[in-house]
Parts: structure tokens; sequence; C-alpha cells
């Protein structure tokens, strides 16, 4: 028995084949195949065009995909109760996104990628993975983490301060 196979076609036109069960966890993919995307035997019919990733993220789309088939991730309680996110998935999750938060730029296209492709694990993964980041940290400390310029001035920094001082804890 020969497995489905479906051609996703990045934005900088890389085609990766992929098992159609694995990737039926995106939502515009299973869609597409619904919608007749992979019956056709022309390989240019057959492609899922991915307009908005690039290769690069794309693999990495794929390769979440195609693990989340085999051992499905837990779900992420929310708030989160670490800043570590082996504490929060298992091992293999952990070790895929970990290494991500010390490039934002890839971390946060393959956000993007997850919500464009309605991959919902991997987006709650990633924006997960953000949360870490911040969790514990200052506002100070969180605009340097993520290179935010503040652009509130000394007055309405305090008027926040003076209306949500019930959010610092003791």
């Amino acid at each position: 028995m020969t497995t489905a196979v479906v051609r996703l076609r990045s934005n900088d036109d890389q085609v990766f084949e992929v098992d159609a069960a694995a990737v039926k966890i995106s939502s515009l993919v299973a869609s597409a195949m619904n919608d007749g995307a992979g019956e056709d035997d022309d390989e240019a019919e057959n492609e899922i065009p991915l307009p908005l990733v690039r290769a690069e993220i794309l693999k990495m789309v794929v390769e979440f995909c195609e693990h989340y088939a085999i051992d499905p991730m837990n779900n992420i309680s929310t708030p989160l109760r670490s800043s570590e996110m082996s504490d929060l998935v298992q091992e293999w999750y952990a070790e895929y996104i970990d290494p991500l938060k010390n490039d934002q730029r890839i971390l946060f296209d393959l956000i993007l990628a997850a919500n464009f492709m309605e991959v919902g694990p991997l987006l709650e993964l990633g924006c997960s993975a953000v949360g870490s980041m911040m969790r514990g940290r200052t506002a100070e400390e969180i605009r340097v983490t993520f290179n935010i310029t503040n652009d509130l001035t000394e007055e309405e920094t305090q008027e926040i301060i003076k209306k949500n001082v019930w959010t610092e804890e003791p």
C-alpha cells in the first residue's frame, strides 16, 4: 500500500513532498486537499502553493507535522508554569523550539507560517516559547529581549504604573 503524498510549494519555489496524513494537521493543507489538490497526475496541479512561507521555514513546519503525526504534543497549560519549555512539553518539542529562542527572526517566521497554514499545535508551541521568554521579566527586560523601543514618556509610564499597581507581585 502506498502512502499518499502531497506537494507543498514554498514562496521561493522549493517543492516538498510530504506524507499527506502527517501534513493534514494543517487546516489550510487539509482544506486544499479536500478541494482536489493532490488528486491530479499533473505535478503542477498536484502542488499546494504557500506564498507566505519560505523553504527554510516550510522545512521546519514539515518536520513538526511529521513528528506530531507519530507523537502528538501535550496541551500547553496557561498561564505558563515555567519559562523552561522542557517543563511544558515533551523533550522532542522542547529541543525543537528552544534553539529558536536565540534566533527570533526564525521563531517569528515559524509562528507566522503556523498561523498562515493553520497548524494549531505549532502555533501554540511557538507562542508559548515567546511567552516563556517574557515570563518573570520586567517591561524593560522584555523591551531589551525583543528590541522594542519605549515610546512612552515618563509621565505616561508613571500613569500606567499607578493604574496597574495591583499587577505587581508582592
